[in-house]
């Protein structure tokens, strides 16, 4: 049931993180979908890296380690990154209309700013004009 894959991971220096891609077919890398932020952001090099799998599901055995530093490396594939990030900032927007919309109906609930149908107006706009209308007669 063993299964070998190629990891292969990148260390972005400008944006100080590690992307993992894997490869588990032999046909190439997957879109990258998560990274690990370097634990110091004003890191400029490091003299040991820790490799570990923390999937408590299955076992990590490495056959060989090959590292090479490249000064022109090619760009990584960032789609699932991208894609991650627009999601996650979709679901916060999401979660800030919630609480906008639970603020709204408690205000309604309340009158405050409940509108009428007849007018249009919310309760503090009709009272401001009740008032100021004068006496009638």
């Amino acid at each position: 049931n063993d299964k070998w894959n190629k990891v292969l991971l990148v260390i972005d220096w400008n944006q100080k993180r590690v992307v993992a891609q894997v490869d588990t077919r032999g046909k190439g890398y997957v879109p990258a979908v998560q990274t690990v932020p370097f634990r110091d952001s004003n890191c400029v090099g490091f003299g040991f890296l820790y490799i570990y799998n923390t999937d408590v599901q299955g076992t990590s055995w490495f056959h060989s380690l090959r590292i090479k530093q490249e000064g022109n490396a090619e760009t990584i594939a960032t789609d699932g990154l991208d894609a991650r990030a627009h999601l996650a900032a979709r679901l916060q927007q999401r979660e800030y209309q919630r609480a906008v919309d639970g603020d709204m109906e408690v205000g309604m609930k309340m009158g405050a700013i409940k509108c009428t149908k007849e007018h249009g107006m919310n309760l503090a706009e009709e009272q401001r004009a009740n008032n100021s209308a004068g006496p009638m007669g």
